[in-house]
């Protein structure tokens, strides 16, 4: 995250690596800044995973947003 300190809100799940960073790209596309947490260790290592969700964060603030960006996606 950046060094304002701010809070963060998972946004949405996904199952792949590639599905996320496009939602990601998505966002970024619309101006909000988002992170996708859990990458590496659902794909390298899932044990330590075990839902196996890559999470997509936004700030509190982006959040309300974020979830009409991402509802929005076509599927």
């Amino acid at each position: 995250m950046s060094k304002d300190n701010s809070e963060s809100k998972v946004v949405a799940t996904f199952q792949t690596i590639c599905d996320a960073y496009i939602a990601k790209g998505v966002l970024a596309n619309e101006g909000v800044e988002s992170w996708v947490i859990n990458s590496l260790i659902s794909t390298i290592y899932p044990v330590l995973n075990p839902d196996g969700s890559i999470r997509l964060i936004v700030r509190d603030e982006d959040y309300d947003r974020a979830t009409e960006i991402i509802n929005n996606m076509p599927e």
